[in-house]
């Protein structure tokens, strides 16, 4: 079947072992810890089965209106709830609102981000969602605003990858059910596909969720709107035998986004308007009481502040009082009921009958509900490992640690419906970068930038010295060369991949790094432009040639018998530790290092003159003879990024820190090369006894 019709198949599901399933029951799963999960990468596979389960189950909760097509959703308005929007006046609430929007704006859109991956980014769809994310995502503005009013609030936020962000933030648990939805959508994108181009369309429409609740001048993006109907269109084109269940899955998405965005505005309001009721009530409480309070409590202080000061306040500071009660020894943060500030209001204690039943009920509900909100937990699935849904249900597991290279390739290509592939993945780059270090030491032992930069410059001149243009007729025949199309077709084909798993990883946040490094990658693919895909130029590339493959995402490809031994052994490296940037980041920057300047100098450059002196499309050589230049293209990128990394390790670990690390940038250096030896040996031999065909 044309891949057209089968990488974004409606009908994908994603594998996971009944030992997956079992470990992720064991667990007790709460929206934020989801949340937190989701964003480390490969780490956490188990976070994968329960995103699956989850998203499920929410789909399955809308109503029956899901199920009529998706039209005139133009006209389907969001009801905002009129206390919803603040202003700056309302200091207290919006500092709230502030907080508790956070895990939303820092994961919109991202549920767009990693559908173009090895499986799918030559598809007219991934070029076209691609544009699209870009297009979204490019509002740095916007989030430059929100990250000023955190700011002028003095509101401090742990980084958003970290555990201290769903711990010590202040933001509540249920406050990450948005967040948490957006980052399933991102790592299932296949499996969820219909839905989140629904979902896309309501979050164009309705605006991201600031924008309900910070003063804003924002308008619906006309452009994206358009956009990502083009997009559906495109979809429903693709797949014309689905047309039906496309139209309901894509009304549960937009509606599933309508939903929680309206749920969270609620959300907002309730918990605002109950903030401010007990605010006002406690301040009428401490205002009718402090006047027979002063002199009672000697040199007792809160917040630094002496308490017959806090009385003597008109009118009584009621949210600053509580806020330094919270923060002092009298609550206990773990285990707030058993404070010891309210056993000062027993029959013993020194406050007994200060306040009436009910006063006091109304101060320990607002002591409390800071204290409850940050530590309570909503389940999202049952603890009992006794799961009643079939989802959760696992399947026989794959033994991917016992695949040769050309079958573990189509998992690989296809790890986000297979995300247990990750463990056979890291046991091959970890086999790989032993050998690697014990045969390849590094050229200096104490990373210097002057020296270091030298060493890479100095390898590029020496290789663009080497060539020499070519004069007369190339060394191999043509059929040389168009075998040799043939047999790096698994690599070429799945350019870029060494770096598609920073998508998902926590490394995204660290902006310089994984800017300069997603560059390289998005161009790899195409930057949303289908004719500059490098796998699509390549696919047009075999085709003039005549020969013809299996698209990568399906298992027939590994199994054309055209391939030597020892082809798959390159791209299967490249695909393992792409899916590995939390573990081998240093080694990825080497690795890129290594590619990068490959496409350049003599090698590039003299195929690009033998292709073209039989006639064959050298496109493919010459796109990366040009992109991979060393002046601002992917090698000078590639350089940047080393440098920088080594250079921050140094300014933060020292100097033996970065002398490590450096290290282990050159062992993913060499690594490129190691990966291929078996494989260029194979040609080699290849070669060598079919001499007569490569004549011929």
């Amino acid at each position: 079947m044309n891949k057209q019709h089968t990488v974004f198949n409606p009908d994908l599901k994603p594998h996971f072992s009944e030992q997956l399933i079992a470990e992720a029951q064991t667990q007790t799963w709460t929206v934020a810890e989801l949340y937190y999960q989701l964003q480390q990468g490969n780490r956490f596979p188990c976070s994968l089965a329960i995103a699956h389960h989850w998203l499920k189950q929410r789909l399955e909760t809308l109503g029956s209106n899901s199920n009529q097509a998706l039209a005139n959703l133009e006209q389907q308005a969001i009801q905002i709830p009129v206390s919803s929007k603040l202003s700056d006046s309302d200091t207290q609430y919006y500092q709230f609102a502030l907080k508790q929007i956070a895990p939303t704006i820092f994961s919109s859109p991202h549920w767009l981000q990693g559908i173009s991956n090895s499986a799918s980014c030559d598809h007219l769809l991934a070029a076209k969602i691609l544009n699209l994310y870009r297009q979204l995502n490019d509002r740095t503005s916007e989030l430059n605003e929100y990250r000023a009013k955190l700011l002028q609030h003095n509101i401090e936020l742990p980084a958003c990858h970290h555990h201290a962000f769903i711990e010590q933030s202040g933001i509540q648990t249920k406050y990450f059910e948005f967040a948490a939805q957006n980052l399933s959508l991102a790592r299932l994108p296949r499996v969820y596909f219909p839905e989140l181009l629904g979902y896309t369309l309501a979050y164009c429409q309705f605006q991201p969720v600031h924008h309900y609740v910070l003063p804003t001048s924002l308008m619906p993006q006309t452009e994206s709107i358009q956009s990502i109907k083009d997009i559906i269109e495109t979809y429903r084109q693709c797949q014309p035998e689905h047309q039906h269940e496309i139209s309901k899955r894509l009304k549960k998405g937009y509606d599933l986004y309508r939903n929680t965005l309206e749920s969270l505005l609620n959300e907002l309001t309730n918990d605002i308007t109950q903030h401010n009721k007990l605010d006002r009530t406690l301040g009428q409480i401490f205002s009718s009481k402090a006047f027979a309070a002063l002199g009672h409590h000697q040199h007792i202080k809160l917040g630094g502040i002496e308490l017959d000061e806090w009385f003597k306040q008109k009118p009584f500071q009621s949210e600053a009082f509580i806020k330094a009660l919270q923060q002092s020894t009298y609550v206990d943060r773990q285990n707030p009921e058993q404070s010891r500030f309210f056993k000062l209001f027993d029959f013993d204690g020194p406050m007994f009958g200060v306040l009436n039943d009910q006063e006091f009920q109304i101060l320990k509900t607002n002591i409390l509900q800071t204290q409850t909100s940050q530590n309570s937990a909503k389940p999202i699935i049952n603890e009992n490992p006794a799961i009643s849904s079939a989802s959760l249900q696992g399947q026989p597991a794959i033994q991917f640690t016992q695949l040769n290279n050309p079958e573990l390739y189509y998992y690989l290509i296809n790890a986000d419906l297979y995300p247990e592939v990750i463990t056979a993945a890291q046991q091959k780059v970890h086999k790989l970068i032993f050998w690697t270090r014990i045969c390849h030491r590094p050229p200096f032992k104490h990373y210097q930038k002057s020296t270091f930069t030298k060493y890479f410059k100095n390898l590029y001149e020496s290789e663009m010295q080497a060539y020499q243009p070519l004069n007369g007729k190339p060394k191999f025949s043509k059929n040389t060369y168009r075998w040799g199309i043939e047999q790096m077709a698994p690599a070429i084909l799945v350019d870029g991949c060494w770096l598609q798993g920073l998508q998902h990883s926590a490394i995204k946040y660290q902006q310089d790094l994984s800017v300069t490094l997603l560059t390289t990658y998005y161009d790899e693919i195409g930057n949303g432009i289908n004719q500059q895909n490098h796998p699509l130029i390549y696919q047009q590339l075999l085709h003039q040639q005549q020969i013809a493959l299996p698209p990568i995402s399906e298992q027939t490809f590994s199994k054309h018998p055209g391939f030597i031994p020892h082809t798959f052994d390159l791209p299967v490296y490249l695909l393992c530790i792409g899916l590995l940037p939390e573990i081998f980041l240093p080694e990825i920057l080497g690795l890129n290092l290594a590619i990068e300047l490959s496409g350049l100098g003599k090698q590039y450059m003299q195929l690009s003159d033998a292709l073209r002196y039989w006639g064959i499309n050298s496109k493919i050589i010459d796109i990366h003879i040009s992109i991979d230049n060393l002046a601002s293209g992917h090698s000078a990128l590639a350089l940047k990024a080393a440098h920088n990394y080594l250079e921050d390790i140094s300014n933060t670990q020292g100097l033996a820190a970065a002398d490590h690390h450096w290290a282990r940038i050159y062992t993913g250096f060499c690594s490129l090369k190691q990966a291929g030896l078996l494989f260029a040996l194979s040609m080699i031999k290849h070669h060598l006894f079919h001499k007569s065909y490569m004549t011929g």
